[in-house]
């Protein structure tokens, strides 16, 4: 089940910059980020706010991998929380160029890095519960009831015969637990000078 993405305003954020009293000061210089699926970005002095509808749980894995899985550079959270009815997360800005605002030229010169990086990521076994495979959290089992309310197309039944039939297949999913980023676009990426 995936959320709208929130359609925010500059004034929203100024006014939650405001409000919530954090690390966030300057609503002078509040902009918007156009890229995410799912979230929508604002750029704000030296950090990134981000908000989300429904849920928080990817701003936390993000901040749990970056606190315990030091060797990939990902930035720092330094806040995640509800604010009205939105989701946030706070990180700070990482200094560098999204992908797909390189030239061929610099491409080329960047692909062996980031090849390398990625290979790193996608080999490094995961030791913890956010590596759990979770069928029950992924399919929001818990508010199905809340979505037949509110969808006339939600039809719980049908979805406990799928998900009854889904049970009998998890002996096969391997134990074996690895990195994988779950969204590797050209906007998700950034490519920094060291």
């Amino acid at each position: 089940m995936t959320f709208p993405k929130p359609q925010l305003t500059v004034d929203y954020v100024a006014e939650f910059v405001k409000e919530h009293n954090s690390i966030l000061t300057d609503t002078s210089e509040i902009v918007l980020i156009s890229s995410g699926e799912t979230s929508q970005a604002f750029e704000v002095g030296n950090f990134i706010l981000r908000f989300n509808t429904g849920t928080d749980e990817g701003f936390k894995k993000e901040q749990y991998i970056h606190e315990n899985y030091l060797e990939f550079p990902t930035p720092e959270i330094l806040d995640v929380g509800k604010y009205k009815e939105y989701f946030y997360a706070i990180s700070r800005k990482i200094e560098g160029t999204q992908l797909h605002k390189i030239d061929a030229e610099q491409m080329e010169s960047i692909l062996p890095d980031l090849f390398a990086v990625m290979n790193r990521m996608h080999a490094s076994p995961v030791n913890s519960a956010w590596g759990e495979l979770s069928i029950e959290k992924l399919l929001m089992r818990e508010r199905w009831q809340e979505f037949a309310r509110d969808h006339d197309y939600f039809k719980i039944d049908y979805l406990n015969k799928l998900w009854a039939e889904a049970q009998t297949l998890l002996e096969y999913i391997p134990q074996e637990k690895y990195f994988l980023h779950g969204d590797f676009g050209s906007t998700n990426v950034i490519a920094v000078n060291e």
